[in-house]
Parts: C-alpha cells; sequence; structure tokens
C-alpha cells in the first residue's frame, strides 16, 4: 500500500485522523520503501501498537521507528531527493559489462525526460487527471461519479456496492454495506461524506476525501498538461532551447514569496536543454516567451479551460502552478551485475533489513554460479522525478497503463491518485505515459532538431541501443 492508505488505516486503528500526520511526499505501494513521517497528539507507544495490529490484519508490510519529537511537523515539499535501490532481473546473458557501461554513462551525462510517470495518474480505467478535470470546471458532481464509477478490477464486494448506489443513489445505504476495511477506502470516505451532507452541496460531501487525495485530483490534471505539452515541444523542436524559455535566475534564484525565481532566455546559445523549466499551468505562472505557451493554452482549450480556471476559493482546489526542468539527472549512480537462480530471490537488502539484522553474518545476495543475470542500481533523484522514468530511458520499457497491469498481479483498485513519490521518487522511447505520445523511432535519443521542417538542420547522433 502506498503513503495515504497507509496512514489512513494506521489513524483508523488509533481512532484518530489522518490530518494529524504530515510527510514530505508519498511513496509508490510497489516498493520497499522508508519515510519520515510527522504524527501530532498521538504516543510512540500507540503508534507501534497500531502498526502491530495493522501487520496482523495484513499479514505484515508496516513498521515503524526512529521515534524523535520535533517542534514542527511536515510539508509537503520538505525535501531534497530521494535514493533508489533497484533490481532488473533476467537481462540478457549477452549483455556485457562494457555496453551497460556505456549506457549508463549516456544516462548519467545526458538525463532523461522529467515525465510524470504513470503512478502519477492512478492505474485504474479512470484516471485521476479525468476528476482534477471535473473539479477545475466546478463539476463536483462529475467527480463524484467518477470516483464512484463500478469498475472491473475492483474487489467483487465494492464493485457489487458501488453498482448499486449508481442505481438506486442512497449513499447512507451504500456506506452501511461496505465492510469495515472498505469503509476506511477513498470511495467509502466518499460515500459516507455524501451521506452527512445537503443532497445539493456537493463540495462539503467531497471534504469526506482526506485533503491530501483531493488536492492529488488537481495536481494530476497539471501534470497530465505538464506531460503533453512537452511532448508536444519535443516532437516539433526536437531538444533546441528557444529565445524566450524560462531558466533559473542565478543571481536571484527566489522570488518575494520564496518560490523559484525564473527569467527569460535571450541568447539560446549560452543554455542547455537540461536548464529549461516549463510551467505546470496555473493562475500565477510566468509563460514562455515562445511557441511553448500557445501549444500550453490550444491543449487547454481541447478540454475549456483556461488559466483562470486554476484560481478557486476553496483552498484545497486553488492551483497557483509551478515550474519543472524538461530534463533530470541522476546523481550517485552506481550498478553491478548480479547471478541467481530464483526469479523471486531477493537480491537487495531492505532498509528495515539493514537496521534490524546482524550485520556480522547478513545475507548472501544472489549466486556466482546462478543461471539469471540482474543489474542492480543505485541512484539518486531530484524531488518530483520518478524512478520509472529513469528506467524508461535505461530499458525501454513500456510504461503504458496496459504494460504497466501486465507486469503486477491482481489487487484492489482504489481512486486514490497515484502516489507522488515526492519524498522516495520522461527522454521518450517507443512507448506512451499519461499525456506522452511517441515518436521517437527505434528508441534513440535525438539530440536537438531532426531534418523535418527545420531548415535543414543536421540532426545529433543518437542513443545506441541497449540490449538489455
Amino acid at each position: 500500500m502506498g503513503t495515504s492508505e497507509c496512514i489512513s488505516k494506521l489513524a483508523r486503528n488509533l481512532r484518530s485522523k489522518d490530518r494529524f500526520f504530515s510527510f514530505a511526499g508519498t511513496k509508490d505501494k510497489r516498493g520497499r520503501t522508508l519515510q519520515r513521517v510527522a504524527v501530532s497528539l498521538i504516543k510512540p507507544e500507540a503508534l507501534q501498537d497500531a502498526a502491530e495490529r495493522l501487520n496482523k490484519e495484513r499479514g505484515g508490510g508496516v513498521a515503524v521507528g526512529h521515534f524523535t519529537y520535533h517542534p514542527q511537523g511536515l510539508r509537503l515539499g520538505d525535501l531534497q531527493g530521494n535514493r533508489f535501490r533497484m533490481v532488473v532481473r533476467n537481462i540478457e546473458n549477452t549483455a556485457t559489462e562494457l555496453s551497460i557501461r556505456s549506457s549508463m554513462e549516456y544516462f548519467t551525462d545526458h538525463g532523461f525526460i522529467n515525465y510524470y510517470g504513470m503512478q502519477r495518474f492512478g492505474t485504474s480505467e479512470i484516471s485521476t487527471h479525468k476528476i482534477g478535470l471535473a473539479i477545475l470546471k466546478n463539476d463536483f458532481q462529475g467527480a463524484i461519479d467518477l470516483i464512484l464509477a463500478p469498475r472491473p478490477s475492483q474487489y467483487h464486494d465494492l464493485r457489487f456496492v458501488l453498482t448499486s448506489y449508481a442505481k438506486e443513489k442512497n449513499a447512507k445505504e451504500a456506506f452501511n454495506s461496505l465492510s469495515y476495511r472498505l469503509k476506511g477506502s477513498v470511495e467509502g470516505k466518499l460515500l459516507s461524506g455524501l451521506a452527512h451532507a445537503h443532497q445539493n452541496d456537493k463540495v462539503n460531501a467531497l471534504k469526506g476525501i482526506p485533503v491530501g487525495i483531493r488536492q492529488m485530483y488537481g495536481h494530476a490534471y497539471q501534470s497530465y498538461i505538464w506531460n503533453r505539452l512537452v511532448s508536444k515541444r519535443l516532437s516539433t523542436i526536437g531538444e533546441s532551447v528557444l529565445e524566450g524559455d524560462l531558466v533559473l535566475d542565478l543571481e536571484n534564484p527566489k522570488d518575494h514569496e520564496n518560490r523559484i525565481n525564473l527569467k527569460y532566455v535571450i541568447d539560446p546559445s549560452l543554455h542547455k536543454i537540461d536548464e529549461v523549466y516549463i510551467p505546470l499551468p496555473g493562475h500565477t505562472i510566468k509563460l514562455p516567451k515562445n511557441d511553448t505557451a500557445q501549444w500550453m493554452m490550444e491543449i487547454l482549450k481541447e478540454d475549456g479551460l483556461v488559466l483562470e480556471n486554476f484560481k478557486n476559493s476553496t483552498r484545497e482546489y486553488d492551483l497557483p502552478g509551478e515550474y519543472r526542468k524538461i530534463i533530470t539527472k541522476a546523481s550517485d549512480l552506481s550498478w553491478n551485475l548480479v547471478k541467481y537462480n530464483q526469479q523471486e530471490e531477493d537480491l537487495v537488502y531492505s532498509d528495515l533489513e539493514q537496521a534490524t539484522s546482524d550485520n556480522k553474518s547478513p545475507r548472501k545476495l544472489g549466486d556466482e554460479t546462478g543461471k539469471f543475470t540482474a543489474l542492480v542500481l543505485n541512484m539518486s533523484l531530484p524531488s518530483s522525478s520518478y524512478a520509472t522514468m529513469a528506467l524508461r530511458e535505461i530499458m525501454r520499457v513500456k510504461t503504458d497503463l496496459k504494460s504497466m497491469k501486465s507486469t503486477e498481479p491482481e489487487e484492489e483498485d482504489s481512486m486514490i491518485p497515484a502516489e507522488d513519490e515526492d519524498e522516495e521518487e520522461g527522454r521518450k522511447s517507443s512507448n506512451s505515459v499519461a499525456g506522452v505520445h511517441s515518436d521517437r523511432p527505434g528508441g534513440g535519443v535525438q539530440r536537438g532538431r531532426n531534418d523535418n521542417g527545420n531548415g535543414g538542420q543536421e540532426p545529433c547522433s543518437k542513443r545506441p541501443r541497449n540490449r538489455y
């Protein structure tokens, strides 16, 4: 489970509220993750007991510890980056250390397109950015209908209740029909909100959902537009820097509100593509002074929006906007090859294992004579960058919804937006992400424009294909 679900279940075990928990960023449920969480009005012993009860319910999966007291809690964004350990299993035997080293050196030097990963948009049939779009249009009933729509990927019990609700529209009866566990789901919380709010007060009904999740719906839509905009730009002009682009003002990196301070590019020859920022749509953003701004307006117009739609008197739905680099780079990158025999063999130490095991006799990783080979990667990424997008660049694998679902077991689907991975955790290849459309044949990285309609400019060299 991800951060939001974990905190909701801990809070329920403590008979507390989600709002008493704060964190710098959320974690994806598909991984073993470690993060700091601040908790108000709860004793450490009570939190430890709640985690143990939750583990008994789930058969393990949650650990808490390293308790300290601080005068202030945490806020989203209170971090600089994230450290990852990842395993790419069953790579081809033809992949040599030399070929892998060449690919990793290219990845280190050139980085990857900083797309928002599929986690941002959820892995259900209804993407969270569509819910965000409905909220931006003040179509709160539409947002509620999307969240409560029955879907094939849901647990049977939840789908049965939501199917009944879609016909009867009796929120109280539907909520009471849910099991104790499902009452804590986003759908359960929303049904509770509908049951307690006036039938015409959809805004307050939505407040049954924790505020962090409600905010993520709008953020998912911003991310969707950013992905589409960057894809449009790269497919049109490649990785050229343009006059009027936005780059960091190194002399005054922060403005009077302590936000990132950007300036316009006057001479493109003085800048590189990894310096360029693209805005996420919002009512206070500074737009580039070139075609990029017009492309954003055209994409928003397709959804019937203008930038003023991102201003809302309800604080959690107000989206002033922010900025994100087109290209980002990993740091502290290291890798090694490990031989192993069993496909499910654990090839890295978890943080929990390292904290609780006897360091004098650590568990052996892999088998030098194993029949399979894995690539073990260690890297640090800036805040809000996605490890899945880094892997997408390295491996040339698909990260679209269909591909992601084909590589994971069946599990309960909830409309909790994809985890932002701020505390933990794109270059286009022959696949797609939400809002990202591939146009790069063979998966090679095109540096700069190609020779289609660019006045005869020579295309830059392409990255060699990975063989693993």
